[in-house]
């Protein structure tokens, strides 16, 4: 049975029931379903960034607005506040070059491995606590904490 058409069965269950208790406990399953099922990328999607450097601070947020399944590309938002000056730019993203909840997995099993070369951490941010493979850049001077969570930064 595909995604849609247990979607179908749900929706035909709630329309139809007559039960209050009913309904609210299949909307109860359709939230614990669909958070199962949903995977990264998905439009909603969306990261807030904020960077201080030098005593400027610089904000992003970045959102996936819209997917065209033709094309297999996502519509991304990016709203950047610098100075006062808030600018937004749309660009179309290909859904291959967003990373997969399969992409984060397997970045964070393999993290210690000499393939990926991280060190695992556990880092808190206000949106809450995600496991993450830092991995540094050739230098040492860089260092990015990968997760599972949209966009695959954890910041």
């Amino acid at each position: 049975m595909t995604f849609h058409e247990i979607y179908l069965m749900i929706f035909t269950l709630i329309t139809s029931s007559k039960d209050f208790e009913m309904k609210a406990l299949i909307i109860s399953s359709i939230a614990l379903f669909s958070s199962a099922v949903m995977a990264m990328p998905a439009v909603g999607d969306s990261a807030s960034y904020t960077i201080t450097a030098d005593g400027q601070t610089l904000t992003q947020k970045i959102q996936l607005t819209a997917f065209n399944p033709s094309t297999n590309t996502f519509t991304q938002l990016e709203t950047t506040t610098f100075q006062g000056q808030t600018q937004q730019e749309t660009s179309s993203v290909a859904a291959s070059d967003l990373m997969s909840d399969a992409q984060a997995d397997y970045i964070l099993s393999k993290c210690t491995s000499a393939e990926i070369g991280g060190t695992l951490e556990r880092i808190t941010t206000p949106a809450g606590t995600f496991n993450t493979c830092a991995v540094t850049d050739e230098t040492g001077s860089a260092k990015l904490n990968v997760g599972k969570v949209p966009f695959g930064l954890v910041a």
